[in-house]
């Protein structure tokens, strides 16, 4: 059965950097499975990584634009090392006007999932979202959303 996802830490950035960090705001279990989404805007078009201070290896599960010069970077860290609230993730990215990203982690010890990548891109500037839809693989999948 898949597990919660929470959220660790978020940043937010509206100047050009060409890296920044996160702090947990609460411990990762030994495990767990991270996602860290990136948001960025502007010209950049070149690598989006990410490392953190236990060792963890980030891999890039999905890149597309979400509309204009916004583009989407989705990175997972599967079965990680635990992390504290004192260690940090730091991302490193082309050097664009502006950059958010949101970390989160699956709090399901132990289950390890395949990444099926299904992109619903949505336009528009309401008060109400609308994704379109995406199909599930596995009674265990969990949906990971990211808004600009």
């Amino acid at each position: 059965m898949a597990g919660w996802l929470q959220s660790v830490g978020v940043t937010a950035n509206s100047s050009s950097v060409t890296s920044f960090t996160i702090s947990p705001a609460q411990a990762v279990v030994a495990g767990d499975t991270l996602v860290l989404a990136v948001a960025l805007g502007g010209s950049g078009t070149g690598t989006v990584s990410a490392t953190d201070s236990a060792g963890n290896t980030y891999t890039v599960r999905y890149t597309g634009v979400l509309s204009g010069d916004t583009r989407l970077v989705v990175l997972i860290a599967e079965n990680v090392a635990a992390l504290t609230t004192s260690q940090s993730v730091t991302v490193t990215i082309p050097s664009d006007n502006y950059a958010a990203v949101c970390e989160e982690y699956q709090a399901a010890t132990g289950y390890y999932y395949a990444f099926d990548t299904a992109s619903a891109n949505a336009t528009g500037n309401s008060s109400s979202l609308l994704s379109g839809s995406a199909t599930p693989t596995t009674s265990a999948d969990v949906a990971i959303g990211a808004l600009k």
